[in-house]
């Protein structure tokens, strides 16, 4: 049978738990920011601090659910034995197991077992117990959010589903509300034979709350200066790259001196859609889906299309008349620079498959017209991401295969094929591979600073300094890239940094292919 000391000591302990659930996620937080950010990944992986981090959390949030509802089953059962319910408890820690997996079931847990077993019919008990129950599913979501904090600032992964990265409200407004949950589920457990004053100055929760206290001041100290160290290397970056790391900066350096002109691509664009509708009929659809050669029939139905196409054909030669192609009017925005809807990529790629298919039907003496037209178009394309690198080295193969077949087929003659062969080494040679990496540093720079301006996380004190740090690091290591001409980039160990790091070997790769491409021809 259990005696009311039993009873009392467990309340104490289970008091004692609550607090440090609530000090001990934030504090191990900041201990697991400080082991990344100074423990070479050769000795810590990102893995490692996230499952130390994930264990612990769900340790001492199990003993103090285990502890609470140990109480609530003495207190309504005084004549038992604790081991009796020893099948409940284990119940009870083996979903403290799924508690990052599962932390919604928790408050309907508590809120069931303890109005069930400590309420003692009292409108007043019944208030309580809700209010310390959805205060201690606070306290678990904001362990929670901080291990999803702490993915997003090793690996880059966050799975907030929608929920903003700024989330400082959120978790100081839940702590908030735990802590004074906590501390009204002291009271409710005591039932005033114990004094709760008491127990809040005992010296081992004055350490926890003086630890977590340190952690905070030392975070807001550490911020400031993290954030200055940051301007620095950003002042200097746009010393060296001679333009802002922002908005304006960014549509200066892609205008180049040059004007936008928003006609030219939406009589582009039109003149596209008009080729895809024709060549997209019913029935040349069901044409191209055959595999077997082409009949007589078919393949006069193909030229009585592209003889329709002349007209629009025609349109599109006269577009590219110009000796450079407009730059299109991007809208550069602050805060939404990495997710620019680049839409004259798309315009400009379409362009070039009309021209490829003109040179395939209207080759012999219009075949150099139709090739300079397409690398007016190609290199019109700014390569803002590596999927705008792929299409070009995708078009320069197909433009490569068709010149060949053409030749092959004698559609074009052998002087031709040289003239095009003299165009396609004077586009290689024009191709400094050195050179546009370096643009992709910048824009690399660009839309990083943007991203970590945008998703700032400076406003939740602990995480400041480690985020500011990733940051630095990440500049400068774009910067170290760029002074070599483009050798030995070092990326970050780990962090956001190091997830939207920007795949330079893949971009160099394909802009050698097409060099090579070119010069081989």
């Amino acid at each position: 049978m259990c005696n009311g000391n039993e009873l009392e000591t467990l309340q104490k302990k289970s008091f004692l738990f609550g607090q440090l659930a609530l000090t001990g996620s934030w504090i191990l937080f900041v201990l697991a920011l400080a082991a990344a950010a100074w423990l070479p990944a050769s000795v810590l992986s990102s893995s490692t601090v996230l499952t130390g981090y994930a264990l612990a959390m769900t340790i001492i949030w199990a003993f103090y659910i285990i502890t609470v509802l140990g109480c609530c089953f003495m207190q309504k059962f005084p004549g038992r034995k604790i081991l009796q319910y020893t099948g409940l408890l284990l119940l009870t820690a083996s979903g403290g197991c799924l508690l990052f997996h599962g932390a919604v079931f928790f408050p309907l847990l508590i809120i069931a077992v303890t109005l069930a077993l400590q309420t003692r019919y009292c409108c007043k008990c019944v208030f309580l117990n809700i209010f310390a129950a959805l205060g201690e599913f606070l306290g678990i979501a904001n362990s929670v959010l901080l291990y999803l904090l702490l993915k997003a600032l090793l690996i880059g992964e966050w799975d907030f589903a929608g929920l903003p990265l700024r989330c400082s409200i959120l978790l100081s407004a839940g702590g908030i509300i735990s802590i004074v949950a906590v501390i009204a589920r002291g009271k409710l457990l005591s039932g005033g034979k114990w004094d709760l004053r008491h127990e809040l100055g005992r010296k081992s929760v004055i350490v926890m709350w003086s630890l977590l206290v340190l952690s905070v001041i030392a975070a807001l100290i550490t911020e400031p200066l993290q954030h200055k160290k940051l301007l620095n290397v950003k002042a200097e970056a746009e010393k060296t790259f001679q333009y802002e790391l922002s908005a304006a900066g960014m549509e200066k350096f892609y205008l180049d001196g040059k004007t936008a002109d928003p006609e030219f691509y939406r009589q582009l664009e039109a003149v596209n859609r008009q080729i895809f509708q024709k060549m997209r009929s019913p029935e040349l659809r069901k044409l191209f889906r055959k595999k077997q050669p082409l009949t007589a029939e078919q393949k006069q139905l193909l030229t009585d299309t592209q003889k329709q196409l002349s007209g629009e054909y025609a349109a599109l030669d006269k577009l590219l008349s110009v000796p450079d192609i407009p730059k299109y009017p991007v809208k550069f925005q602050d805060g939404s620079l990495s997710q620019l809807p680049l839409t004259h990529i798309r315009i400009l790629r379409s362009a070039s498959f009309n021209v490829l298919q003109m040179l395939r039907n209207q080759s012999g003496e219009h075949a150099l017209k139709h090739s300079q037209n397409f690398f007016k178009l190609l290199n019109s394309m700014d390569n803002f991401t590596l999927a705008s690198v792929a299409a070009q080295r995708k078009l320069v193969e197909r433009w490569s295969m068709t010149v060949k077949k053409l030749y092959k087929d004698k559609k074009i003659t052998a002087v031709q094929f040289q003239q095009l062969q003299a165009l396609a080494k004077a586009e290689s040679g024009a191709i400094n591979v050195t050179e546009e990496l370096k643009k992709y540093i910048y824009i690399e720079a660009v839309f990083a600073y943007d991203l970590y301006r945008r998703h700032s996380l400076t406003s939740i004190s602990a995480t400041g300094a480690f985020f500011q740090h990733d940051r630095t690091t990440a500049l400068n290591s774009l910067l170290d890239f760029y002074r070599n001409d483009c050798r030995n980039y070092r990326q970050p160990d780990r962090g956001i940094a190091q997830k939207l790091a920007v795949p330079f070997a893949a971009i160099e790769s394909s802009l050698n292919e097409i060099k090579n491409l070119l010069a081989e021809l």
